[in-house]
């Protein structure tokens, strides 16, 4: 079991940053809570916990994710508040916070953040920023960012024990969803014994694990069923250096939205559905458990000319940031990722970049 650990250091910097972000929202008129497009359960519930939070305070709160799923994850109190489409102005909000999306083109609005953030601070919205993504660019007004966390609602859990905000047995139901998403009911390596401690409490406090676990498990729809399965198919195994590696071509990108039920889009060209999804990296996190493995790898072909890598490992004296630096990418000890110029090819002796 991994453990996490945070110097007093960095400690007392988030206790500032927790506490600076609890100021922010509590003097908000009206709040805007966004996560990711093609949002995943961790992305979900953590705009639910952040919207129940505000709910609490008595404050005007909207949430959306764009392309949310209809029926997905509904059982989580605030669900069905959140809005699949983004209709409003940003500058009718005094503060937006932006959860799990790892980079601002994420958020599906990334251009009309952009313009907000030209104007000066006082006549547009304060943006705060909660990921456990390593960051890939600097925006937010207030960045608080962990990427030794399991998710972002673990992060979130942070954030209310460090204010004192009451966790509700809703606010426990979010909080324990977003974990047990990210860490796939504890199987993959980013889970640590605080991950563990805190998903404990939140069932203390009325988490009901049994229905969240089985509603997850059964929450899987066509497209990510074919991709796994296409990602286990081109699975390898290099004895000699305990090394795993996947590849997904642009055909098996394909192959699994046409399986989905996305084939209009799939005409259109817009692979957006499947590119902007965090299915490869549960993937990736999966696979890091294959016995004997010390390392795998996920590499995908993003479009023409360009791939992305993603890079898991579970074991204890395994670095991947440092492959993954080496490959002009970052990232931290268990979970790292890369982009590279090129395109897939299989040939006899097996896959090679080109």
């Amino acid at each position: 079991m991994r453990k996490t650990t945070l110097n007093s250091a960095k400690n007392m910097d988030f206790e500032s940053k927790f506490q600076s972000a609890a100021l922010k929202i509590k003097g908000a008129k009206k709040l805007l809570v966004l996560g990711h497009l093609n949002p995943d359960g961790d992305a979900i519930a953590a705009v639910n916990v952040v919207s129940l939070i505000a709910q609490s305070l008595n404050l005007s709160v909207d949430a959306f994710c764009i392309n949310k799923k209809d029926d997905a994850y509904d059982f989580l109190a605030f669900t069905g508040r959140i809005v699949s489409d983004f209709s409003s102005r940003l500058a009718d909000y005094d503060v937006v916070v932006v959860l799990d999306c790892g980079a601002l083109s994420r958020t599906g609005i990334e251009e009309l953040i952009k313009e907000e953030l030209k104007k000066p601070l006082s006549a547009r919205p304060f943006f705060i920023e909660f990921d456990h993504h390593p960051q890939v660019q600097a925006w937010a007004d207030l960045e608080i960012r962990n990427p030794e966390l399991s998710a972002t609602c673990e992060l979130l859990y942070r954030f209310c024990k460090s204010q004192k905000i009451k966790i509700s047995r809703d606010i426990a139901d979010g909080i324990l969803t977003g974990i047990l998403t990210d860490t796939n009911n504890f199987l993959y390596p980013n889970t640590s014994s605080e991950t563990i401690s805190i998903a404990s409490q939140m069932m203390e406090l009325g988490a009901r694990f049994g229905k969240i676990s089985a509603l997850l498990k059964n929450n899987q729809d066509l497209l990510t069923m074919k991709l796994w399965g296409l990602a286990l198919e081109n699975l390898r195994f290099n004895s000699r250096y305990g090394f795993a590696f996947s590849v997904l071509t642009r055909a098996d990108l394909a192959t699994a939205m046409m399986a989905g039920g996305h084939a209009e889009a799939l005409e259109k060209g817009d692979f957006s559905q499947i590119l902007h999804s965090d299915l490869f990296g549960d993937i990736a996190g999966f696979l890091s458990n294959i016995s004997g493995a010390k390392a795998v790898m996920l590499l995908r072909q993003e479009g023409p000319g360009k791939l992305k890598g993603g890079l898991r490992t579970s074991h204890p004296e395994v670095d991947v940031s440092l492959l993954a630096r080496h490959l002009g990418g970052g990232g931290h000890a268990k979970a790292s990722g890369f982009e590279l110029v090129g395109d897939l090819e299989k040939t006899e002796e097996g896959w090679r970049v080109r």
